[in-house]
């Protein structure tokens, strides 16, 4: 609901509140989910606007899976389960809370430039009671598996303060664009953590996982304290050099530093005035084409820790990208086809655990490939969304595949038709395919076909205040695992099978 709160109207507010409870497909899991937003808009005087608000996000989930399901047997082959298979005890929880809070300056000047700031406070808590099951069940005895019980509670932080000045400015006789902008972060972490008092115990099949009695809990020793201070400031500017050719370009400056342990381990590291460029150009050919490219740095701090459990080295980076666009049909279809070029080294790999800690290898991968979109309206009643990514490599410094859970084909197609002489009445529908993908556990190949998710959707509008909608996604009830990313570490889950969801929606 929202509106005025004064008679003038120059103080306005909006408040949001939403509810979800769900089952799922996944046994025994089950997800309450609670929003309460509220903003208030303030005008002091005709050019600069107050605000201030607050989200607070409730999430309370039971019978939480941690990791997945073991995707092969002892002796190397391929594991089945039925889609509702999940690892988790039904004294399993994971609840979660998250407040935010905002207050927000803009300025408008006089002659078109505006000033906004803003202050954010981020505080995030979570406590989870979880099992882990890992290792590989033996096909004719049941052992090989074990279970890793733990309570971890976590504790975040966080302070943003933004602020950005943009506006038009002229040189050469032409007008341009400028924004300059700094934002300072600080956030704390803290986390503590409760083991099974007998630390892992051996499980004597994959169906006990569930039945797994609640043990008693003790205090493990095991914990994290983080402190991380970071700050960018940037710079870009937009040129019109001629009434055909744009160019853009800009920097960004970054410090960061972080100070604390994880698990017993320092956890310091830092870094100073870290520069990336970033440069862009379009050139109009005419009223129906342009074309454009763009070359931006990388250096992102990684928080992902290595075998020695200290945090990887930055990411650090080139991306470059090439394409051409189109507008057809009086502007209603827009097109584009791009061809791409990413080099990164510091990329993490998980190559493991110690102890309950996902660890990581840093590695080099350099990734080439194209992608052609199109969107837009074909007819007046006939709307399309659509588009081919081809990824023609994904390697190492070595020249190896990686990453090979990323599919190296990827297909979208959607769309959304207007039934003629039946008003208010749409009908639509999406495909999704990927091409096949593997990944390697140990000394084994595991692999997924390729596979198409097919979607439907109808929505029919009776009036201005009532529509109902029904929805019907995986039609075809395909089968597969929703990733690959952590099959190498031996594990995985299936994605939802066929569902459907109908709707009503009242507007005032």
């Amino acid at each position: 609901v929202s509106g005025a709160l004064t008679e003038a109207g120059n103080v306005r507010g909006r408040l949001v509140l939403a509810n979800q409870n769900r089952d799922s497909y996944l046994d025994r899991y089950s997800n309450e989910r609670n929003v309460a937003y509220g903003i208030i808009e303030a005008d002091i005087g005709d050019n600069t606007l107050l605000a201030f608000g607050h989200t607070y996000q409730q999430s309370s989930a039971s019978g939480t899976m941690w990791g997945s399901l073991p995707l092969l047997y002892a002796d190397g082959s391929k594991r089945h389960y039925d889609r509702s298979d999940s690892t988790a005890p039904d004294w399993s929880y994971w609840d979660s809370i998250n407040n935010i809070s905002f207050v927000e300056l803009t300025h408008e000047f006089a002659n078109a430039w505006q000033l906004k700031t803003q202050l954010t406070r981020k505080e995030i808590s979570s406590d989870a009671r979880l099992s882990y099951i890992y290792g590989n069940e033996d096909r004719a005895t049941g052992a090989g598996l074990f279970a890793w019980p733990g309570i971890y509670r976590d504790q975040t932080e966080e302070y943003i303060v933004d602020a950005h000045l943009s506006g038009p400015f002229t040189l050469g006789g032409r007008e341009h664009e400028l924004v300059f902008g700094t934002t300072w972060s600080k956030s704390d972490t803290d986390e503590a953590e409760e083991s099974a008092d007998y630390g892992v115990t051996a499980l004597a099949n994959f169906g006990s996982a569930a039945a797994l009695p609640k043990p008693n809990f003790v205090e493990s020793g095991s914990f994290a304290e983080l402190r991380n201070k970071r700050s960018n400031t940037y710079l870009a500017a937009r040129f019109n050099v001629t009434d055909e050719l744009k160019l853009t370009a800009g920097a960004n400056l970054l410090s960061y530093e972080l100070k604390g342990e994880s698990y017993g381990a320092p956890q310091d590291s830092d870094a100073d005035n870290k520069v990336t460029p970033y440069l862009g150009a379009v050139y109009n050919l005419d009223q129906t084409y342009a074309l454009y490219a763009s070359y931006t740095g990388i250096y992102n701090p990684q928080v992902l820790l290595d075998q020695n459990l200290q945090p990887l080295a930055p990411i650090e980076g080139k991306n470059y990208e090439a394409g051409i666009k189109g507008e057809f049909l009086d502007k209603q279809l827009n097109a584009s086809f791009a061809l791409f070029k990413n080099e990164q080294q510091n990329v993490a790999n998980q190559i493991g655990v110690v102890g309950i800690t996902a660890v990581h290898e840093g590695i080099d991968a350099d990734t080439r490939g194209y992608e052609f979109d199109l969107s837009g309206q074909l007819t007046d009643n006939l709307k399309l969304n659509g588009g081919y990514t081809r990824l023609m490599s994904v390697k190492d410094e070595e020249g190896e595949n990686v990453k090979t859970y990323i599919p190296r084909h990827m297909l979208h197609l959607s769309a959304v038709y207007k039934v003629p002489y039946v008003a208010g009445l749409r009908v639509g529908g999406s495909v999704n395919w990927q091409s096949d993908v593997h990944v390697d556990i140990g000394t084994e190949r595991f692999e997924q076909d390729s596979y198409a998710l097919v979607n439907l959707m109808a929505d029919y509008s009776f009036n201005r205040q009532w529509s109902a909608a029904v929805n019907v996604n995986n039609v075809t009830d395909e089968k597969h695992l929703a990733s690959l990313m952590w099959a190498g570490f031996g594990q995985g889950y299936y994605g939802a099978p066929r569902n459907a969801m109908a709707t009503v929606t009242w507007r005032y």
